[in-house]
Parts: C-alpha cells; sequence; structure tokens
C-alpha cells in the first residue's frame, strides 16, 4: 500500500501543471528515485514544435486520440487502445523536451506511461522521428569531456553491458559487469579498450557541487535515471546529445532522390584491421544482416566478394551492399534511403557484428 501511495503522489508531482522548463525539471528532480525511475529517449526530430502539435492533431494521429498542448516543452498524452491497460486510470502522458540549436528532442516520463506513449509515437510519428545511436568511442568522447570542461563535476562508472566478439571470431555474447566501487570514466575506458568488445549501455554516476545523479544510457539514446535528475541531465545526458546530433548530419541527403548530384552519396563501417581476410565473416554479416527487423536481404554472391542487395520494408529504402576489401563494409543508397532507415542499418552492423567507424567514400 505504501507503494502505491508514493507512485500516486509522484506521478501527481511529476504531471501537474508546470509554468516553465525550470519548474518543470524541479519537479522531474523531486520525484526521481531508485523506486520511481525517470524514463526518457534522445532523438531527431524533423519538426518544430509548433509544427508537431498540428501534425499530432490531424489525420490519423487525431482519429488515434493524441493531444499536446504548451510551449517551451510540450506536454503529450494518448489514451490506451481498447484492450490495452495501464498502471493507472487515463492516458498514457509524457513531456517532450527540445534542445536548442539542435533537431534533438527528448521524450521523459515513468515507467508504464513512458513504454506506451513512446511506442504510439514511433507508430503514429514515424516518418518525423529518427533514432539516435552512439559508438563506445562516441560514449567515451562525451564523457570524459564533462570532467575536462566542468572541474566540480566528476564522472564514475558504476556497470555496463556490452557485446563481446568471442574468441573463434564467429560468435558475438553479452556481457554484463558491476563494479563494488565505481571506476572513474578514463579508468574504466583504458581496461575496457583492451577487450574486443563495445557497448549497449553504461551506468553512470554524476557528482557536481555537492550533489549526485545516476543512471543509465544506452546506445540507442533511451536513458533511465534512479536519483538526482538535474545533475544527469545537465551532465550526462546533455554530453552524448551533443555528440549524437554532431554526428547526424552524415546521413542525410545520401540517396539518389535527395543528393544535390542526383547520384548516390554512399558510405563504408570500416574497420582497423583486416577483419574480411577471413571469408568466413563475409557469411557471418550475411547472417546479421538477416536478423535486421522489418527487411529483406538478397545475396547475388559472398566469396571472395560480398554483393547484395538490402530493402528496408518499414519505409522503403534499398541498398546495395558490397565488401569488396578486407577492412569495410560499402553501402551504395538506392532511390530512397532515409537517415532514420540508415542510421538503423549502421548502428545494427555496429552492435550485432562488430563496431567501426562510419565514413564517407569518395566516388
Amino acid at each position: 500500500m505504501d507503494s502505491k501511495r508514493h507512485f500516486r503522489r509522484a506521478y501527481g508531482a511529476f504531471y501537474a501543471d508546470h509554468r516553465d522548463s525550470d519548474a518543470l525539471h524541479q519537479a522531474i528532480d523531486f520525484v526521481c528515485s531508485p523506486r520511481v525511475p525517470v524514463h526518457g529517449c534522445m532523438f531527431a526530430l524533423g519538426l518544430s514544435p509548433e509544427q508537431l502539435i498540428r501534425f499530432l492533431q490531424t489525420g490519423r494521429r487525431r482519429d488515434r486520440g493524441f493531444a499536446v498542448s504548451g510551449s517551451g516543452f510540450l506536454r503529450v498524452e494518448v489514451p490506451p487502445s481498447p484492450g490495452d491497460t495501464l498502471s493507472h486510470p487515463g492516458p498514457a502522458r509524457g513531456y517532450l523536451l527540445f534542445n536548442s540549436g539542435t533537431e534533438v528532442a527528448c521524450l521523459i516520463g515513468l515507467p508504464t506511461d513512458f513504454q506506451y506513449l513512446w511506442s504510439e509515437l514511433r507508430r503514429y510519428a514515424y516518418s518525423e522521428i529518427t533514432g539516435l545511436y552512439l559508438r563506445t568511442l562516441e560514449f567515451k568522447k562525451s564523457l570524459v569531456t564533462i570532467s575536462r570542461e566542468r572541474p566540480q563535476t566528476t564522472v564514475h562508472v558504476r556497470g555496463f553491458t556490452a557485446n563481446v566478439l568471442w574468441e573463434d571470431g564467429q560468435t558475438v555474447k553479452t556481457r554484463r559487469e558491476w563494479f563494488p566501487l565505481a571506476k572513474p570514466v578514463p579508468d574504466f575506458f583504458l581496461e575496457f579498450e583492451q577487450e574486443r568488445q563495445w557497448l549497449r549501455s553504461i551506468e553512470l554516476v554524476v557528482r557536481r557541487n555537492g550533489r549526485e545523479g545516476s543512471g543509465r544510457i544506452r546506445r540507442d539514446l533511451s536513458f533511465t535515471c534512479q536519483r538526482g535528475f538535474l545533475v544527469f541531465w545537465g551532465t550526462a545526458v546533455n554530453a552524448v546529445i551533443r555528440t549524437a546530433a554532431g554526428h547526424h548530419g552524415l546521413l542525410q541527403n545520401r540517396s539518389v532522390f535527395k543528393s544535390p548530384t542526383r547520384a548516390a552519396r554512399p558510405l563504408q563501417v570500416s574497420y582497423p584491421s583486416g577483419i574480411f581476410e577471413d571469408k568466413r565473416q563475409n557469411h557471418r554479416l550475411i547472417k546479421v544482416l538477416r536478423q535486421l527487423p522489418d527487411s529483406g536481404l538478397s545475396v547475388f554472391h559472398c566469396n571472395p566478394f560480398l554483393h547484395g542487395a538490402l530493402v528496408d520494408y518499414s519505409d522503403g529504402s534499398t541498398y546495395t551492399i558490397w565488401v569488396t576489401d578486407n577492412c569495410a563494409v560499402k553501402i551504395i543508397p538506392g532511390l530512397k534511403a532515409s537517415p532514420r532507415s540508415l542510421g538503423r542499418l549502421c548502428n545494427h552492423i555496429h552492435e550485432h557484428f562488430e563496431e567501426g567507424a562510419v565514413e564517407e567514400i569518395s566516388v
């Protein structure tokens, strides 16, 4: 009973009317605790707040029952569909926050509301939402920069989840570790990089001016904060937003249709070592690409070179896939190749095959 009462009080404070962004942040900070964690996800949004309000109140979004209001930040609501249930009466609620100077937005909510609302937003505003992803090197860059720029701030790693390429070079396994004593970020990455592994999520403790925040950030830029939201948001979350926003432009205007020259602008995922010297890696890459959800892969040949065609059924994007040297996977966009689809494809290769560097190909 105490737990339910505590949640009701937290829910009321979280979703009360807030006069401005500062009041909202203070309310989230007050509510946030291990018993009531705050969930969020950062993504690129192709609409301004005013355009998003109009978008969610027209067409099938209006029929679905979306309600949105506010300025500076937006309060978004959607009622549960018939047969769906929430942990409370009424609609699922959340807040959309906007990062000034970038296209990055963030949806924040309490656990059940956030998961339901985020799922419905992605379904009904799919064309306007582009996922953002961070590689291990970008996590490191973001987190190391915090302490350098803010001498009164320290960042430690409490635990992590990673993918590890096993000794046979053909198997990827998941590794989870929790440290009895949190490690400073530089020490953590120094040890982490000694093995062939890459991050899926990282658990952080941030201390600033006597206050502490803690939470987990995943490579798809979803996060959970268990304590000290203002500290966690103002340091770790803002740092990864800046890094992700800086890389987002690389995926823009790659298709034949969008390219200024009406020629595809290819990319490659490159590796420092000749991973494809072992031709078995061609077959492993094929297996990984066939696991990309809502897509289809055709393979024309795979030895000594890999040549395939991939269709993303979620929005009709198409790609030609080539492995013609030992160090890179070349991705040639077709007539359509949305930034959302291209980011999803590159992250899938990074997460389930092996992390590399996304680079421009000179044509």
